[in-house]
């Protein structure tokens, strides 16, 4: 069995892989914000301010381009077909990843959840997770990354969790029907910096995530309110949110968050002094760990470890190359 063998340093090299991450492929990404209805002016000047505040941070501060951001922010008076709208745009941007490219998707608005079927609340007909379902099973994304931030929004990770598929949601059920402020911390934790929890220059959709969730809970303690949503993530494709936040990194390469710690919504901005070629090195071989951690279930034990400590071997030389550089 391999389940003993160099223990330290895989733990070592795991936590290595958590801590300094990189996005192998920035360029095909592609980022969807759809704004849902409030159905009170309140609620839709909320939701239009939280979905311009997250266009213009994924613009402005994470290195998103123009023609990757979709924005679907504002409705018609009197609309009837947002969810085409919405289908449409999803399956554009699902066609524009490439191989690699992760698409990026933000729920904001109300939720809910009828009869086993939660929903996302738009003018007119709502988004079904059924539907949103069909969609991805149709044009298929490489990887997804779903913030849901609505309320009743815990049933999307039961439909749609999977491989390569980092799910978040403010709700840990259904019966979580209030409206939300995940949404307002998520975004603030970009805008200000303080979703760079590990001070490493860039934030994680793990760290936003996290930061999300405290600041809520507290935004709620201040209030002398009870708490009435508890975020989520999975990222393992078990179907089973785990609470945020996460008490420090994931513990295990198989446990929530592992892979959202690896995603960066801000990533880090290398020195010059960093030659491109080891830029590449190192994201290639964090993509070679990712490809190989995605073959675990059709791999031996013995197999499957010493090819994973061989690629994170590689991975952690290429980091050290990249740190090496801009000291």
């Amino acid at each position: 069995m391999m389940k003993h063998r160099h223990p330290v340093l895989l733990s070592c090299l795991l936590a290595a892989f958590v801590l300094f991450p990189a996005h192998a492929s920035h360029a095909r990404d592609q980022h969807v914000i759809v704004c849902g209805a409030g159905g009170e002016a309140a609620y839709e000047e909320r939701f239009q301010d939280w979905s311009t505040r997250l266009r213009d941070v994924l613009l402005q501060r994470c290195g998103v381009a123009q023609e990757d951001l979709h924005y679907l922010g504002t409705w018609a008076e009197g609309e009837k077909n947002a969810l085409e709208t919405v289908r449409g745009v999803l399956a554009a941007a699902c066609a524009e990843l490439g191989e690699s490219g992760t698409l990026y998707l933000y729920l904001i608005g109300h939720g809910s959840a009828q009869r086993n079927e939660a929903k996302f609340i738009l003018p007119g007909p709502d988004l079904e997770v059924s539907a949103l379902l069909a969609v991805l099973q149709s044009a298929p994304p490489p990887a997804l990354v779903l913030v849901n931030g609505a309320s009743s929004s815990a049933a999307f990770i039961n439909a749609l969790s999977g491989a390569a598929r980092t799910i978040v949601t403010s709700t840990n059920s259904v019966e979580e029907r209030n409206a939300t402020e995940f949404m307002e911390y998520f975004i603030g934790a970009i805008e200000s910096g303080d979703g760079d929890r590990n001070q490493d220059g860039q934030i994680s959709v793990l760290e936003a995530a996290d930061q999300a969730a405290t600041a809520a809970q507290s935004w709620y303690e201040s209030q002398g309110l009870i708490v009435s949503e508890h975020a989520l993530i999975d990222d393992n494709g078990d179907r089973l949110g785990t609470r945020l936040p996460l008490a420090g990194a994931p513990a295990a390469a198989s446990d929530d968050g592992t892979l959202a710690a690896a995603l960066l919504l801000q990533p880090k901005i290398y020195s010059a002094a960093v030659p491109k070629e080891a830029i590449e090195a190192y994201r290639a071989a964090v993509e070679s760990v990712e490809v190989w951690k995605a073959q675990k279930a059709t791999q031996d034990e013995d197999t499957y470890y010493t090819e994973l400590e061989k690629r994170l071997l590689v991975m952690a030389r290429a980091g050290r190359v990249v740190r090496r550089a801009q000291e």
